[in-house]
């Protein structure tokens, strides 16, 4: 969805918002993957604020759902990955990530199973 924003972004006239949402719509796979371990760091604050127990922060995905906290999860989620995104393309290192996984799936019915073969590759 965001990759269809940035896109169609491209062809309006040039903000600083709209380069904004493009290159959030480009660089949306670092933010998919980091922003549920990004959002701990908020949760931990929030733990230390309210002097709650060290085990609250297993809270999956988010602590705390009132008040003000949403700003800060979707501020972190966001700029964290972002900002480690650009810094290991900055230094040039090349990461490679593979998940490969194969799930054998079998049906109630007699003679009937799905295969699923999945790959995901970053380069």
């Amino acid at each position: 969805m965001l990759f269809g924003i940035g896109t169609m972004a491209g062809g309006l006239k040039k903000s600083r918002v709209l380069d904004g949402i493009q290159y959030i719509s480009i660089h949306a796979v670092p933010i998919i993957g980091l922003h549920f371990l990004c959002f701990k760091a908020v949760s931990l604050m929030a733990v230390g604020a309210y002097g709650m127990k060290p085990y609250m922060l297993a809270a999956f995905p988010v602590l705390m759902t009132t008040g003000w906290w949403w700003i800060g999860y979707v501020a972190v989620g966001i700029a964290v990955p972002l900002v480690m995104d650009w810094g290991g393309r900055k230094s040039g290192q090349n990461h490679e990530i593979r998940l490969l996984s194969r799930a054998k799936l079998t049906l109630p019915y007699p003679d009937a199973t799905i295969i699923v073969n999945f790959s995901l590759e970053f380069h």
